[in-house]
């Protein structure tokens, strides 16, 4: 399955010996990509006779474990609407999300960890275990998945003639180079937002309190991948 199906299966597997296995047939598919799993059938099975298993960080959001990738604000959105549409895909996505973005107005968002207290505006908050969204769109290029660390992108509402120049750098994985964009790094904070129902995790939206609570989980997920060169 997808990231979606990978994030119902971890609460399940989290702080267990069991070992999760990746055949790749969802959307945007992330944490595949990350971790350079086959898109192939056949190749994405014979990880179980040639792979090898790693421990993996996963992160929890209040009651629920994110794997690869948790946001609110736009995400959050944007999550809900694509989990209502009836067709799937890339263009889907973007559709949606050009769509949105026309009405969609910035939040004050406040995060307060040991080491920094921000607050600020924006339309868009990420919480990254791995460094993308699916579909290769990377909003945290330097993330790492076994560095028990979150990384914590906030973005802020870009203005129209900068849009193409920003989706360039998502793209071609420098987002943190956007003068847009801001990057933290923490393993244990707490978001409180202005509204907002729904967080992004995993692709899936998910009701929560407006104080979202988040702290890393190291090594708590076993994983099978390609053989590490």
């Amino acid at each position: 399955g997808g990231d979606g199906t990978i994030n119902e299966i971890a609460q399940i597997l989290v702080d267990t010996n069991y070992i999760l296995g990746i055949i790749p047939l969802g959307s945007g598919n992330g944490l595949a990509r990350f971790l350079k799993i086959p898109f192939k059938l056949e190749d994405a099975l014979n990880l179980i006779k040639n792979g090898e298993a790693i421990s993996i960080d996963t992160i929890q959001l209040n009651h629920r474990i994110a794997v690869s990738i948790a946001g609110m604000g736009f995400d959050a959105r944007i999550a809900r609407q694509f989990a209502h549409d009836h067709h799937r895909g890339f263009f889907t996505y973007f559709k949606i999300a050009v769509k949105e973005y026309i009405t969609f107005r910035p939040r004050l968002f406040q995060v307060i960890a040991s080491q920094f207290v921000i607050r600020e505006k924006a339309i868009l908050l990420s919480i990254a275990n791995s460094n993308q969204f699916g579909y290769n769109t990377q909003i945290a290029p330097q993330a790492s998945i076994t560095d028990g660390m979150a990384d914590i992108t906030i973005v802020k509402k870009i203005p129209y003639s900068k849009i193409f120049q920003t989706v360039l750098l998502l793209f071609t994985h420098k987002i943190d180079k956007s003068l847009y964009v801001n990057t933290y790094r923490a393993d244990r904070f707490t978001v409180i937002r202005e509204k907002g129902k729904y967080v992004n995790i995993d692709g899936e939206p998910f009701k929560m309190d407006k104080e979202v609570h988040v702290k890393v989980k190291p090594h708590s997920l076993r994983i099978l991948i390609p053989l590490l060169t």
